[in-house]
């Protein structure tokens, strides 16, 4: 559903604008909304290269090692930025 509605916004991305399909979620368990460790990744790169804000919603403090990876993973960012 994500990459559908995506695909609908996906216009006003550029110069002055961008498509904001709200915070990341993640997978980091005891939070009250998390994905799949498959899911937060996905998420992730599909905010990535639709030139989201990668905005995570949740606590830095308490993140899976997963979701660190993920967030910080500079192929990701690059495209993304």
């Amino acid at each position: 559903r994500s990459a559908e509605a995506m695909a609908r916004v996906g216009h006003f991305g550029g110069p002055g604008g961008w498509s904001d399909p709200d915070m990341l979620i993640g997978s980091t368990p005891g939070t009250l909304f998390h994905l799949t460790p498959a899911q937060a990744r996905s998420q992730f790169s599909l905010w990535a290269v639709t030139g989201a804000p990668l905005l995570v919603g949740s606590s830095m403090l308490g993140m899976s090692t997963h979701d660190h990876f993920t967030y910080t993973d500079a192929e990701a960012l690059s495209v993304s930025q």
